[in-house]
């Protein structure tokens, strides 16, 4: 409204672009979980396909030179694997606390929005307390003007 001067207002926007800032790196975070979770089920059916191959290999007559890669590979895979759930649990814990700040910040940011919709109404009552006056006031001025004439 014209004329109301909420004096927050700067504080209010720092609050909204930090609630935004965090809301992006929260983003951010569940993206890159995502992406842990695709690379984990690629490597389960990478395991998996090692195991198809050296049963192909082994019914095809494969030699026992040839045989070792595949346990070799099926172990690294799964160390991988470990490597990126621990990094999912870290990434799990970020998450968390990246969720207890947001909900802080959205708390923090509907207080002062709250202030600046109460200040707003108090300014609106004044108005119209003004404005009602000034009609009163006009009303029995004109009341006035009309008994003496």
């Amino acid at each position: 409204m014209k004329g109301h001067k909420f004096k927050l207002e700067v504080v209010l926007k720092l609050r909204k672009m930090k609630e935004d800032m965090c809301k992006m790196e929260l983003g951010s975070l569940q993206k890159r979980m995502n992406e842990l979770n695709a690379f984990i089920s690629g490597h389960e059916q990478d395991i998996e396909e090692a195991y198809k191959e050296q049963e192909d290999a082994l019914k095809a007559g494969l030699c026992a030179q040839n045989l070792h890669r595949y346990p070799m590979m099926i172990s690294e895979k799964r160390d991988h694997i470990k490597r990126i759930n621990q990094e999912k649990e870290h990434l799990t814990q970020e998450i968390d606390q990246k969720v207890q700040e947001l909900a802080k910040l959205k708390g923090d940011v509907k207080v002062i929005s709250n202030m600046k919709d109460k200040s707003l109404d108090d300014y609106k009552k004044k108005i119209n307390k003004r404005v009602n006056e000034n009609l009163e006031e006009q009303n029995q001025n004109w009341n006035t003007i009309k008994d003496i004439i």
